[in-house]
């Protein structure tokens, strides 16, 4: 017989020597709470990592030069542990069965992690994961037309989130299960008619059709000031694949642009 998580030998009734089975059980503990192991990643692909060293190490450290991206491939098992990418390249983590979610660990980041069996918990508090793009250019919109914000200064990135095959959009990469948006864009100064925004998920459009939490609120024109229409989200989920754009609107009766300054950007904060 042994112990469930970490097949560490129990001792038997009628077993001689029994310091011996008990001085390995604790040998076995004190090195799956405190050992370290490198897993070299070089081959790229899909890395296995061995049941032994799963139980008998707390931190696996990901080490070698991969040409690419690639996949931890962790045994089924319940345990907590740690995970150390020095590999140059991002690891996805999942488990024998296949992880529901996988844990996206970038290089030069470790992660507490625990397995309830085949799914993996990621337990890194938030430490501001996300992005933050500004405009480079004004941005015209024309009278009382949804018109979608492109994005071309990103000031931050933790995740990809923002590619510049899709200046438009935060696309949710795997391992990122819940988010929180916020933008704000900044029409040049109009006495006539009224501004808004809104942050609209997976391609939708108009009043309709945005996601819900989004916030929607009508702004009017302040005497010819700028007027600074803002949208918000609380933290809803995603799953991989999901999108996100900005988009503003106005009616003054002719063309209005959003101007190019700090304080019209699209950001995002992303967790596990």
């Amino acid at each position: 017989m042994t112990s469930p998580n970490l097949a560490i030998a129990h001792i038997t009734a009628a077993q001689a020597q029994k310091e011996v089975t008990a001085n390995e059980a604790v040998d076995k503990l004190d090195l799956a709470t405190q050992d370290t192991v490198d897993i070299d990643t070089t081959a790229g692909g899909t890395i296995a990592v061995t049941a032994t060293d799963y139980r008998e190490n707390f931190l696996l450290r990901l080490i070698g030069a991969p040409a690419a991206d690639f996949t931890l491939q962790l045994p089924d098992g319940k345990r907590v542990f740690a995970v150390q990418n020095a590999s140059g390249q991002t690891a996805t983590i999942t488990t024998t069965t296949g992880s529901t979610p996988t844990i996206t660990l970038a290089t030069g980041q470790i992660a507490l992690i625990g397995s309830k069996g085949t799914d993996l918990v990621d337990y890194r508090p938030s430490r501001g994961d996300g992005a933050l793009v500004v405009l480079s250019t004004n941005l015209a919109v024309p009278s009382a037309t949804w018109t979608v914000a492109s994005w071309a200064t990103v000031v931050r990135d933790t995740h990809g989130l923002w590619s510049a095959g899709a200046p438009e959009r935060f696309t949710i990469p795997a391992g990122i299960g819940r988010a929180r948006l916020f933008a704000a864009g900044v029409f040049a100064a109009n006495a006539t008619g009224y501004r808004t925004s809104h942050i609209a998920k997976n391609g939708g459009t108009g009043l309709g059709n945005r996601f819900d939490g989004s916030s929607f609120i009508l702004f009017p024109a302040l005497n010819g000031d700028v007027t600074v229409p803002a949208s918000f989200t609380s933290v809803v989920d995603v799953v991989p694949g999901d999108y996100f754009d900005f988009r503003v609107w106005q009616n003054s009766g002719a063309a209005l642009n959003v101007q190019a300054q700090q304080e019209t950007f699209f950001s995002i904060e992303v967790f596990p």
